[in-house]
């Protein structure tokens, strides 16, 4: 059976965090739970903004480029070296602050409750964006578990009055939005979208934003996807729906999802950049917390 993790996170870098720790197995409530607090940490923020600079600065990201033949000069393969430094001191001090004495008693139930192979998804509950911001998978406890699955979610959510029986379908209904694809390669994404078994996959390339909006209110999915790219600005997530640069916010996806969700969608999946700002007001869309996780992961 999968264990669920939940950690909720009240505070800041620059103040303190408060955590609390519950421990159960999906499906069940808690049948622990436990507080820590982790210390003041300020300059962990600067070790953050200083490697997105770094990253930032080696252009866009190799994840999905086509193979070319590139001759690195000096100044880009210092780049690198400077990207490559920053992420291991990043990871250095990320577990450091996660060693504190106050947070010991998080850690020790952990590895108490938990073994290395059981099937585990941590779910880290928080309203601060800073605090999402940090690379949580790094965490050492997360890497020594191989089977762990690690989400965010918001703080705050409400239950739906009135569960919706699951529709049985013959095959899996997929939305799959392929957007701006400048200078990354999402065929691959089509290619292993098409090769699911049991799946009815409906491609929009490159869409218009009404043809998104009325294939949400108009017909059922139980999988949205979006591969291409996106961009979080404070709270908020933006995908770029075609080459003219045409985008929408997560505002703008709002009722369109809240209307997939009554038809049946369970996850949205945005294979994109910059992500993080889609994440969570996504899944808060929904207004329930069993809206399996609007999922994002960086190209």
């Amino acid at each position: 059976m999968t264990k669920l993790i939940v950690l909720k996170l009240d505070g800041n870098l620059q103040q303190g965090v408060r955590v609390t720790l519950s421990i159960a197995t999906e499906g069940v409530s808690p049948h622990k739970e436990i507080t820590g607090n982790l210390p003041p940490i300020a300059p962990l923020q600067t070790t953050i903004d200083e490697w997105r600079s770094h990253y930032r600065s080696l252009g866009s990201s190799p994840r999905g480029i086509k193979a070319i033949k590139v001759t690195y000069d000096g100044s880009i393969a210092q780049k690198h070296e400077d990207c490559k430094n920053s992420a291991t001191e990043l990871q250095k001090q990320l577990n450091n602050w996660l060693l504190s004495e106050s947070f010991r008693p998080i850690r020790e139930s952990w590895l108490k409750e938990l073994q290395e192979k059981e099937l585990v998804r941590v779910l880290i509950r928080t309203s601060s964006q800073q605090l999402r911001q940090i690379p949580w998978h790094l965490w050492d406890l997360v890497e020594e578990y191989p089977n762990a699955e690690l989400a965010l979610s918001a703080t705050d959510y409400q239950k739906p009055i009135i569960a919706k029986t699951p529709t049985k379908r013959d095959q899996v209904k997929i939305l799959a939005i392929l957007g701006n694809s400048t200078g990354i390669d999402i065929e691959t994404d089509r290619k292993l979208l098409n090769s699911l078994p049991d799946a009815d996959v409906t491609f929009l390339v490159q869409p218009q934003r009404h043809e998104i909006n009325d294939s949400l209110w108009e017909r059922p999915w139980d999988i949205l996807f979006f591969a291409g790219h996106s961009q979080t600005v404070g709270d908020s997530g933006r995908i770029y729906i075609n080459e003219n640069k045409e985008s929408l916010t997560t505002d703008d996806l709002k009722y369109g999802l809240k209307k997939a969700k009554s038809n049946g969608l369970a996850v949205a999946i945005f294979n994109s950049c910059d992500g993080l700002g889609l994440g969570i007001p996504v899944r808060s869309a929904t207004d329930s917390p069993n809206y399996c996780d609007a999922r994002t992961s960086a190209r």
